[in-house]
């Protein structure tokens, strides 16, 4: 009898690992886009150190996507959007730096996930935050021409 409920237990185990397995977690990583093209490489650690999204690992927040519009002035355009189901996100906090500039320049997304501003200089680094959301890094320091 005992073995038998060795035998079945190790089965339910296997099985149940077997199942895990087939489950497959789609995970959105954050985008960044200029001009209706990505731009992803600028994004600083863009995979999370805390989870895959495999049995063995969760993303815990969701993420971010940043896209940004540009008409040859100093004017810009953007949409925060969640970077899976691409719902807008009101609200969010965009944080601007700008070359030379002592402090960043902060707008909120208005009710349908827009941001305007007005460019100052060459854009050095963006930081977007929603609650609930992994913050996004954008990192432009070593390229001047994309904004």
């Amino acid at each position: 009898m005992r073995n038998y409920f060795f035998t079945f237990l190790l089965l339910c185990l296997l099985l149940g690992q077997s199942s895990c397995n087939s489950i497959r977690r789609e995970v959105a990583l954050p985008k960044f886009i200029v001009d209706s093209a990505p731009k992803n490489r600028f994004i600083v650690n863009r995979k999370p150190l805390y989870g895959d999204g495999r049995p063995d690992g969760y993303v815990v927040e969701r993420q971010i996507q940043l896209s940004l519009a540009t008409d040859g002035g100093p004017r810009i355009v953007g949409e925060v959007k969640d970077a899976k189901t691409l719902e807008v996100l009101p609200g969010a906090s965009v944080q601007i730096h700008f070359a030379g500039q002592p402090n960043p320049h902060i707008v909120s997304a208005d009710s349908v996930g827009r941001i305007y501003l007005t460019r100052l200089a060459a854009l050095q680094q963006i930081e977007v935050n929603s609650i609930g959301y992994r913050t996004l890094h954008i990192d432009l320091s070593k390229k001047k021409s994309l904004l």
